[in-house]
């Protein structure tokens, strides 16, 4: 994806249905009556959206220390890159890249579904190009 304009521009994507396989798992204990409710999956979805609008200090509440994520859908200047992540503290950096160059950046939910320590989110990304648009950044 390439974007040739640094005027300001609404960009708007559907993302697919994606999965997030290592939620934080507060209570380590046999019995965890506060896991596969739909108050633990709501916190979860709300976490995890949060941490996408930049509040980083929901990192160690939504996501377990050790995740395994892959993607092939960060854009560059030329083309998309592979991605993948084995820590939470890699994917706080790769949300910190993600939101770089924008000058509004947000998610709308539209539905989410969610088992064990699996959640799924069906989001559109509503941004702005900001003036540095793409960002450059080391590699």
């Amino acid at each position: 994806m390439k974007f040739t304009s640094r005027t300001a521009a609404v960009f708007c994507s559907m993302l697919p249905l994606f999965s997030f396989l290592a939620l934080a798992d507060p209570g380590r204990g046999a019995c965890r009556p506060h896991i596969n409710t739909p108050a633990y999956y709501a916190r979860m979805v709300q976490n995890y959206v949060g941490l996408w609008a930049g509040d980083y200090s929901l990192l160690n509440a939504t996501l377990s220390p050790v995740i395994n994520f892959s993607s092939d859908r960060f854009p560059t200047a030329n083309g998309t890159a592979d991605l993948t992540f084995h820590t939470a503290a890699e994917f706080r950096g790769f949300v910190e890249r993600a939101r770089t160059g924008w000058s509004r950046y947000g998610f709308e939910v539209y539905k989410s579904a969610a088992a064990d320590y699996n959640i799924f989110i069906r989001w559109r990304l509503e941004a702005i190009v900001g003036p540095n648009f793409p960002p450059q950044l080391s590699t």
